[in-house]
């Protein structure tokens, strides 16, 4: 298995492959529930939540439900997500 990757190295990678992004402050160092250090991604997978949202408020979902999560299911519930 190859190597994981830190936030730097992903970061890294999506200017390399030409993919838009935009960082959510503190992305990279933000943990789930204060369970420990943000962890390095052994790989992606494409998850859809079912949540309808338009392209003028997908930062806004990003940075707060993404970021925060939601009641019963702390934060961050992923660390990337597709640009509507």
């Amino acid at each position: 298995m190859a190597t994981p990757m830190t936030a730097a190295q992903v970061v890294t990678q999506l200017k390399k492959w030409g993919i838009k992004y935009v960082e959510i402050p503190g992305w990279a160092t933000h943990n789930r529930n204060s369970k420990g250090a943000w962890g390095p991604i052994n790989g992606f997978i494409w998850h859809h939540t079912g949540a309808a949202v338009s392209a003028d408020n997908a930062r806004s979902y990003a940075a707060s439900t993404l970021y925060n999560g939601l009641a019963d299911l702390p934060g961050p519930l992923c660390q990337l997500a597709p640009r509507p």
